[in-house]
Formats: structure tokens, sequence, C-alpha cells
């Protein structure tokens, strides 16, 4: 975890910002929130802080000077800046110092989500060091996205991969990096999860991907999909690094060592595929998206079934994952070339309908029906019915 602070000298967005976004999820702690620059910077002087978000306009001092304290005695800690104003020379200026982000008030959702990921992403790339081999959940569940997208054929756009590639900061060019895909069955399944393991059947993936090195001095290990008893994962060649299929070969005969002496567990392993560069893989038909002999229709009956009946309570795509036994990243992916849309998106969907049932049915105050549908919000509540249906809820109401 990532140490965060918030700075603002007004004490109702401070107290607005300690619960908008559950910010372990995007690997941050959020370590102390300050209405005083002066106490801010004295805070920082004395302990581990990497990210700040602060305001620009506060009575004794502004948001700059903040940036400057730290660009000058603690050049890692990144930067984002927020304000009110909506002033050209502001996010001119908060540009000099290299700042993540600069958001106005009122705050939108996905935009400090946003600033939160950019942090991350910063902060993340000296993990891809030899000499540290920890790797945030995070941020190995931000690469695994970016991979199952590749794979499933949802990234067809060259730029767009680069882009989001070049946000993790990973040794790897798109260009000449090799890819090799991988499957591992594990041997009778069934009976090593009844009478050996005697766990939920995520944990057993969980263990696995920890076993599983995340990278070492010649390639990344990535996992696009777990289901039952096949795991599929992606081995990239670091830049400038030949003879990758001999390397993932001894990496292979060493993983299922390690999970016969660690787990008890036999499997099996097969090279899948095997592609010149990672560009190549884009708009191919020759990935891993065709997984229909892995991932059953039954599967995704039971999925939408259970979406649509706990939508209201759900907080989290790992949540309906672990349900389909799929990694996060994959079931993503997956569940974007099922429906042709984003899982959140969908989710909102559902949400939006059933408050429109609700409005119509005058059982509820609109801020009631906001916390019935599990929005922490209601003001993101407002903003996503607006963006949904064209009206704010108070006018969806009134036009009834």
């Amino acid at each position: 975890m990532y140490n965060l602070v918030i700075i603002d000298d007004e004490t109702f967005v401070l107290d607005a910002l300690r619960d908008f976004v559950k910010y372990e999820d995007f690997g941050f702690n959020l370590s102390e929130d300050f209405s005083s620059a002066k106490e801010a910077m004295e805070y920082i002087s004395t302990n581990k802080v990497d990210a700040v978000i602060t305001d620009i306009r506060m009575d004794d001092g502004d948001g700059f000077s903040i940036a400057e304290f730290c660009q000058t005695n603690y050049p890692h800690i990144q930067i984002a800046f927020m304000s009110a104003y909506r002033e050209f020379e502001y996010a001119k200026k908060a540009l000099s110092y290299n700042a993540v982000s600069y958001i106005t008030k009122p705050f939108i959702k996905e935009e400090f989500i946003d600033v939160l990921k950019r942090f991350y992403a910063a902060l993340s790339k000296n993990h891809s060091t030899p000499e540290n081999t920890f790797v945030d959940v995070d941020f190995r569940f931000d690469c695994q996205r970016l991979f199952s997208d590749l794979y499933c054929g949802i990234i067809n756009d060259y730029e767009d991969f680069t882009q989001r590639l070049s946000l993790l900061q990973l040794d790897i060019d798109p260009g000449k990096s090799k890819a090799i895909l991988i499957n591992l069955h594990i041997s009778d399944f069934n009976n090593y999860i009844a009478n050996k393991w005697r766990h939920e059947e995520f944990r057993l993936y969980n263990a696995i991907d920890s076993i599983m090195p995340f990278f070492n001095d010649d390639f990344y290990a990535f996992t696009l999909l777990y289901s039952k008893a096949n795991i599929e994962f992606l081995i990239i060649s670091k830049k400038d690094i030949n003879d990758l299929e001999s390397k993932a070969e001894s990496f292979l005969k060493k993983l299922k060592s390690n999970l016969s002496n660690l787990l008890n567990i036999s499997v099996s392993a097969d090279i899948v595929s095997v592609h010149s560069s990672l560009s190549l893989l884009i708009n191919s038909p020759d990935t891993a998206h065709d997984t229909e002999s892995i991932i059953h229709n039954d599967t995704f009956d039971a999925v939408m079934d259970y979406v649509n009946n706990n939508f209201s309570s759900i907080t989290s795509i790992s949540e309906v994952a672990k349900f389909a036994a799929l990694s996060p990243a994959y079931f993503g992916s997956f569940f974007k070339q099922k429906t042709g849309e984003n899982f959140n998106n969908y989710i909102n969907k559902l949400k939006i309908e059933k408050a429109k049932k609700l409005i119509e049915q005058d059982s509820n105050k609109i801020s009631n029906i906001c916390y019935e549908l599990g929005y922490n919000s209601p003001r993101y509540f407002y903003k996503m019915f607006k963006q949904y249906t064209g009206l704010t809820p108070a006018q969806y109401k009134k036009n009834l």
C-alpha cells in the first residue's frame, strides 16, 4: 500500500473525501488529511508519503508551494491538484510541477479514481526491477486486465494498447517482445478440491498465483484466466531477450515442481501458441479468446442470474468473478466479450432502471433510493441517473 495525503482548507471537502472511494481498492492508504498547508508539509517531513492531492487556494499557503516543497525535498512523491476554479493558468502551472492531474470541484468519482490509478502507475514502475520481487495486488491486476483484454480481442487498436502499456511502465517492447500462451491443467481437479484442498476454489487460484513469479530477469508471467481445472497464463519477454521458448520450458519445469512440493498438486503444462511480437496479437484470431472448451454457456448463464438478482449489493467486479471462479481481470474481458458492455456500465444500467421504478412507485425519498441501490454518494447517483436518462431524479419524478 502507498501512503496518500489530502490537503484542503475546507473541512467539508475533507469529510467527503475520507469516504469518497475505498482507497485500499486502488493500492492506497489514506494516512492523513490536512486543512493547513503548513501542517501538511510538517507531516510530510517526518512521515513516509507517496502521493499528495492538494487544493490550490488555501488560507495559509497554496498547492503550488506544497508541490515545490515535495519536488525539492521528496521528488518521489506524486502530486495532483484540485480546485474549484477552471482556470487555464492553474492547469498550465500544474504541468510545470509534473502533476499527474488537475481536477476541478465538484468531483466526479471516475475522475478522482483516475487520479489514484495514475498515481499507482507512476509509483509501481519500481516493481519491474529485479531487486524487488514483491508486486502489489492492484498493480498485478492492472497488468492482467490489460493482457486479458488483448487476448480476448477487446483491444483492437495498437495506439490504445501501447498507451495502456506505457502507464504500467513495464520493460516490454510491443514490437519486439515475444509472447507465449501456456495452459496449466490440474490433474484430478474435483478430487483434489474435495479431499486435499478443502477450501474455496478461488483460494487455490490465489495460492497458485502467489507461487508463480510475476517476473524474473528474462520475462513477465501474467495469469489470463482460471476456470475449474485450467489456468491460462502469458509469458512475455523483456526487451532484447532471445530464446524465450527454452527459458519458458525451464520455468514450467520449476513451476510444476514448486506446485507439487508446496500444494501437493499435479499439473501438466502445454504451450498453446507462440507469437513473435505482442503487436501481432492485435486483431489476431489466434489468441486465447476462443475459450468455449473451458468456459461453457451455463457458467455465463449462472453469472447473469447472479448479477441480475444481486446488482444492488454488488460493490466490485471481484465478487462476481469469485462467483464465476474466474480471475477478475479475465472476467471483465469475458463479460464484455459476451455482452458487448463494460461490467460497471451494465451494473449501473440495472441500478438506474430499478431507480426509475422506485421513483415511479413514489415509495421512497430519492436520497433513500440512492443508498438502497448501493451508491455511497447521492451526487454520484444523480450524475449516473442523468447520464443514463438525460434527467435528474427530481426532473424524472416531476415529468411523471
